[in-house]
């Protein structure tokens, strides 16, 4: 990507939550989608110049100010001025779903190792649970074109990668 650009990490995030639910004063009988986004965003090159924790702080950041102050400003934004374009370029979509009870399903052949929503598209990662002999544990799972996952294996290998000897 081109260094001057701005790229983001987008968060999904829940506003059923039961901290949020009486904040947010829905209508009883109220079934839709209740939710929304939060942005992590920085210029490609700086985000490359720094360590992975500068990334991390700027997604734990975005996400400490969802509240439902900001979901309603929100939904009163696209009231007054519709819903915005997606931004695909540039954008990684993360949805965290480690709480839709997904692994309890049973279609008649026993519970899944891990479920995900069947499709998925690219720039976007699912935070799943997930079971391995008996221990539970947490997949993050993602969608990048080749070319790009080879160079985040590499990245990562060098992140987790620990010197002996130390």
């Amino acid at each position: 990507m081109d260094p001057k650009e701005d790229v983001q990490v987008s968060c999904v995030f829940n506003g059923r939550h039961k901290n949020m639910i009486n904040d947010l004063s829905l209508l009883l009988g109220y079934y839709g989608n209740v939710i929304s986004f939060s942005a992590a965003v920085s210029n490609a090159g700086v985000l490359c110049e720094k360590p992975l924790g500068y990334a991390m702080e700027l997604v734990k950041t975005a996400k400490s100010k969802m509240n439902a102050e900001y979901i309603r400003s929100a939904a009163d934004l696209m009231v007054i001025k519709r819903r915005p374009g997606d931004k695909l370029k540039g954008n990684f979509i993360v949805s965290d779903i480690t709480r839709l009870g997904l692994e309890d399903v049973d279609f008649g052949w026993g519970l899944p190792e891990y479920a995900v929503p069947p499709m998925t598209s690219t720039y976007f990662g699912y935070n799943i649970k997930y079971k391995s002999k008996g221990e539970d544990g947490i997949l993050v799972l993602i969608c990048l074109p080749l070319s790009v996952m080879e160079r985040f294996q590499l990245e990562l290998t060098k992140i987790i990668t620990i010197p002996r000897g130390t």
